[in-house]
């Protein structure tokens, strides 16, 4: 499936994972800050590996300007359920 066909966009343009309401850069800023795939998907537990490593490679070909996106896990630091 290419690249195209994985992405929905919101109002704004971001780019979201087909069927959610996930940024694709939230996900790949997580692996880039040393999250695991599989924490990552313990915290989405809707996502599947697939669309992890497609978010990182998303966002490698198609960066996007400024940090605004935390690159760690703060709900889960904090104790909090998701």
């Amino acid at each position: 499936m290419c690249q195209v066909e994985q992405v929905d966009r919101d109002e704004h343009g971001t780019p979201l994972l087909k069927g959610t309401d996930i940024e694709v850069h939230r996900i790949a800023a997580l692996l880039n800050g040393g999250v695991s795939v599989d924490s990552v998907l313990e915290d989405y537990p809707s996502l599947t590996a697939d669309q992890v490593a497609f978010s990182h490679a998303y966002a490698t070909a198609h960066p996007e300007s400024g940090a605004r996106i935390p690159r760690s896990r703060p709900r889960r630091q904090c104790g909090l359920q998701i």
